[in-house]
């Protein structure tokens, strides 16, 4: 797997687990709202540790229980709807109230079977929090990525719906901007054909990684 595919899954799960903790919390409201977007994000980072290297959910059931959880944390705390809406572009102002849904519907699946399906390639990598930057309801945490030795720059755009409530809407790896990289690619395909062909395009990609996943659980012969 790229080096970069697999720290974007690690990511994802730092992300999608580190608010673990705090979806079970028994806080009140108004102490989440007083936490900022780092403390929100760093808060859960040793229950992601503890469910991922839990010896009891390393079997195939258990492991069906982590991926679980982490698809059910994903659709709470990111913003899928802007997170689609911006990996869009100018494309997102042509398209009906039911394009739009279901071309939400379907770039969560992508995601889902790109990186949240793979979350068992976690292999010990840390995180450290280095900087936060607020501009009023977005906020950008600058956060490093340790991983076989290696520091690896991971910036976290965040927005607030409101309440306290921090959802992050892009990854940025070493540069490297998710929201930029399928905006990328989207583009270069509505330029040549209609956006249902973007749509069938996904559904394939989404079936390949279905294929590709279900092809790993297959005992080996010989």
């Amino acid at each position: 797997m790229p080096e970069r595919i697999r720290i974007f899954i690690v990511c994802f799960m730092v992300v999608l687990l580190a608010f673990f903790s705090v979806g079970l919390s028994t806080s009140t409201a108004a102490e989440a709202a007083a936490k900022t977007p780092t403390q929100q994000l760093k808060a859960g980072v040793d229950s992601l540790i503890a469910v991922l290297t839990d010896q009891s959910l390393k079997d195939e059931a258990g492991k069906k229980i982590v991926e679980d959880k982490v698809v059910e944390l994903f659709q709470q705390h990111f913003d899928l709807a802007y997170t689609s809406q911006m990996c869009l572009g100018r494309h997102w102002r042509k398209l009906s109230r039911e394009e739009r849904n279901e071309f939400v519907s379907l770039f969560t699946d992508l995601l889902k079977s790109t990186y949240l399906n793979r979350v068992h390639e976690y292999s010990g990598e840390t995180v450290k929090y280095k900087k936060e930057i607020l501009r009023g309801k977005k906020a950008l945490v600058k956060t490093v990525v340790i991983s076989k030795g290696k520091e690896i720059p991971v910036d976290y755009k965040m927005v607030n719906r409101g309440n306290g409530n921090w959802q992050v809407y892009d990854v940025v790896i070493e540069g490297v901007s998710m929201v930029r990289n399928y905006r990328s690619q989207f583009s270069s395909i509505l330029q040549k054909k209609k956006f249902a062909d973007l749509l069938d395009q996904i559904r394939d990609k989404i079936a390949q990684n279905k294929a590709a996943k279900d092809a790993e659980k297959e005992p080996q012969k010989g």
